[in-house]
């Protein structure tokens, strides 16, 4: 016999109501994500519904890509990420060697996700109306996170964990970096403590807040980190100037630029004015004298006829007059281009500068839009605003033995933003220097507006064997990148000053 239609009707509308009903209970904080999510069904009435995690709330969305990442959902095919993509709890957002993820969380944490890395979002309950209630849970499969505690974690630390796959790791803090792997696991604090313990019968991944079992806390003022080297071991303490993971220790490489050539600037030469001083001399009069021929009477001498003394007359010589040399005004150099670089001469270089949107508009000189410079070209380093890319030709490391190097600024934008708005300023110059043996570098920027008088920005640090270098302080940040053939540098600047900020670009070549 066959069903009634009305009979088949009525199953597919039991279906649509039980998932109705679902997200209703999802959303009113009756049932958690977490249980739908390790289900993967919803059970009513003895009928079951598959439920795929386009019905689960979103628990977070992506605010920056940078590279190639995936996410794999729930009954979902696992589909590429892009700026926008809603992070549902049991999803995995995988990195490639290039990939770099930011996700904002609903409570607004902030969760970055560096390259070669998975990272699993088993659980993210966040309550508004009782965060004390909040229950999150993290795995770090392999590679690096960034986390930055929303107020979830801050209201809920009990609640909070984020398990890798030898140790477990609770907060009492908010802002700490992981790298982990299937053998070891290393963590250092920015900001607050955390609390790493290895897996054992009274802590296990299951449970959730800080494990007290062999636990070490680890805190941002104790200049250390935290490391376990296998299963079953204990984490210890090292001194955090040993650490040199540029996974680790690097700042938030993340972010659209791009940098561009500049022209050399023609107008720095100052011609030399000659003076030349007029020689006056003087002459000196002569006087013909004519003497009358002498009469000779008979057997009479003449007498001797003395002829006077004539004295010369004094010629006192004009004055020297000396004509000043004449002092061009000094015009200070500035490394931004007048006008636009244009893009051929952008895209020449190793290193080009690309922005995510519009940027500063006609104050832009040294960048072109992220769509136009990104093919062939590897992400470096970058900010809300640019990206600085590279062209690796398939390599990721600097090339070896190239020792001490020394760039002369080939270029450089920097922006004053105030109350009053966006000012450019004048790039007057700078130095960097970079010694691969010793991976350290050093830099120094000289900038000038009206608005400002003379701002120097300097920062020294480490490189890192791909290239990359940074430094953070309370009012200063930035990060750069080397060509892997140590030819060309590029690095963007933020400066915090009293009644506003400077950000900026630049670009380097060997001297």
């Amino acid at each position: 016999m066959k069903p009634h239609p009305d009979n088949t009707i009525s199953t597919a509308g039991q279906k649509r109501r039980m998932l109705a009903c679902c997200v209703a209970m999802i959303l009113s904080g009756s049932l958690t994500t977490a249980a739908i999510a390790q289900s993967g069904v919803a059970d009513a009435g003895g009928l079951a519904v598959s439920v795929s995690a386009e019905f689960l709330p979103p628990v977070g969305e992506v605010s920056l890509v940078l590279g190639r990442a995936w996410i794999e959902s729930a009954g979902q095919p696992r589909t590429m990420i892009a700026p926008g993509t809603l992070v549902r709890a049991s999803d995995r957002i995988q990195t490639e060697s290039n990939g770099h993820v930011h996700i904002r969380f609903v409570d607004q944490a902030l969760v970055s996700v560096r390259p070669d890395s998975i990272l699993e979002i088993v659980q993210y309950d966040f309550r508004v109306d009782q965060p004390g209630d909040t229950s999150i849970k993290l795995d770090l499969k392999e590679g690096v996170t960034r986390s930055i505690s929303g107020e979830g974690a801050s209201s809920a630390r009990e609640r909070f964990r984020l398990n890798t796959p030898i140790a477990a790791i609770g907060v009492r803090g908010t802002d700490f970096v992981v790298s982990a792997s299937q053998q070891s696991v290393r963590a250092a604090v920015n900001e607050g403590v955390i609390v790493m313990a290895p897996f054992s019968s009274e802590c296990s991944a299951d449970t959730f807040g800080p494990c007290l079992t062999n636990a070490i806390e680890l805190s941002d003022s104790s200049l250390q980190v935290l490391e376990m080297q296998s299963a079953g071991g204990v984490p210890e303490l090292l001194s955090a100037t040993l650490e040199r993971d540029p996974d680790m220790m690097r700042d938030e490489v993340a972010l659209a630029l791009a940098v561009q050539e500049q022209p050399p600037q023609a107008d720095e030469k100052i011609a030399a004015t000659e003076v030349f001083l007029e020689t006056v001399t003087s002459k000196r009069v002569q006087q013909d004298v004519a003497v009358a021929a002498p009469v000779t009477p008979p057997s009479v001498t003449p007498p001797v006829v003395t002829p006077p003394v004539i004295t010369p007359p004094v010629v006192t010589p004009p004055p020297v007059v000396v004509t000043p040399p004449v002092v061009l005004p000094v015009t200070p150099p500035d490394f931004t281009p007048v006008a636009p670089v244009p893009v051929p001469a952008l895209t020449d270089r190793n290193l080009v500068w690309g922005r995510w949107g519009a940027g500063q508009g006609d104050l832009e000189k040294l960048t072109m839009a992220y769509v136009d410079v990104r093919q062939g070209r590897d992400v470096t380093v970058g900010n809300n605003d640019y990206v600085l890319f590279r062209d690796g030709d398939g390599k990721t490391r600097v090339q070896e033995g190239l020792g001490p190097v020394s760039f002369a600024l080939h270029s450089a934008q920097a922006f004053y933003h105030s109350a009053t708005g966006v000012v450019a300023m004048t790039v007057k110059g700078g130095t960097l220097d970079i010694n691969f043996n010793t991976s350290s570098f050093a830099t120094e920027l000289n900038m000038n507006h009206s608005l400002t008088g003379d701002v120097s920005f300097i920062a020294n640090g480490f490189i890192y064997e791909g290239g990359y270098f940074y430094t953070r302080s309370e009012t200063e940040r930035m990060a750069g990148a080397v060509s892997l053939n140590g030819a060309e540098a590029g690095y963007y600047f933020e400066k915090q000053l009293e009644a506003g900020g400077i950000q900026g670009l630049t670009l380097w070549d060997k001297r």
